[in-house]
């Protein structure tokens, strides 16, 4: 069975001649009566909440129903208690997601006199589900930032590369062929040009044994990191032994479905 609320989602008993039915679904219409006024059941201008509701039950082809209205209520009128409580929440919620809230605020809700544990997790679901939706567009846009700066590391790559090959297949013959002095300079009405010595670098052999070579030679020329193993540190801790300045962290992690 499916029930569909049109306006407000909450239905209230009127008059049997509003109610239209069919093998396959019963359609109510409720036109609320003013204040005051006779008649079987409530009218939603009763409530206070005025306008037209429609409600749509469609059934399955062998499913009977003896009584329309009560199908079309559900649970009742309370329902609308719940309808606001959920709303109130997801509010509630949302402010905490957005400023990082206030650690107490489940715990006020579930202290009310009408508290409602189900109807909170519902709106956690509500505001989790949002933020799901906006952190995947985020995503998005970081992939598609990562691609655009990608290809603006490749095009900054080639741009240096040219000036590289303008370098050293251009200027450095010039300079080595018509240049003056120590530098073997060249001035013209724009700039100068020229090769100079640098402090030098130091080139290091492709060798995976290299380092154990610069050690044996001189331990000095060699710099090694240390840091904790934490695989090491954590597999040591859940054998019962102690490791100083350390400990075995176990955390429950929410888990959502659906």
């Amino acid at each position: 069975m499916r029930l569909d609320g049109d306006a407000l989602g909450v239905a209230c008993v009127v008059g049997g001649d509003a109610i239209e039915g069919t093998d396959e679904s019963i359609v109510a219409r409720f036109e609320p009566p003013a204040l005051g006024a006779e008649g079987p059941g409530v009218g939603l201008g009763a409530l206070g909440l005025g306008g037209v509701a429609r409600v749509t039950a469609e059934l399955d082809d062998d499913e009977q129903v003896d009584d329309p209205v009560a199908v079309i209520l559900g649970d009742g009128l309370g329902e609308s208690g719940r309808v606001e409580r959920v709303e109130r929440y997801t509010e509630a919620i949302r402010a905490l997601a957005d400023e990082g809230g206030d650690a107490t605020l489940i715990a006020e809700m579930l202290g009310e006199a009408d508290a409602d544990a189900k109807a909170a997790a519902e709106a956690a679901l509500e505001v989790l589900r949002e933020r799901q939706k906006a952190l995947a567009f985020a995503e998005t846009r970081v992939a598609l930032a990562r691609e655009e700066l990608e290809r603006s590391r490749q095009e900054v790559q080639e741009i240096e590369a040219s000036i590289e090959r303008i370098k050293e297949q251009a200027i450095r013959p010039l300079c080595e062929a018509a240049g003056q002095g120590d530098t073997r300079a060249i001035k013209t009405e724009t700039g100068r040009v020229s090769l100079r010595r640098t402090p030098g670098r130091v080139e290091l052999d492709d060798d995976p044994d290299l380092l154990d070579y610069i050690a044996a030679a001189d331990p000095g020329l060699v710099r090694i990191k240390r840091e904790p193993d934490r695989a090491a540190i954590s597999a040591a801790l859940k054998l019962g032994r102690e490791v100083p300045g350390a400990r075995l962290v176990v955390e429950t992690k929410v888990e959502v479905r659906g």
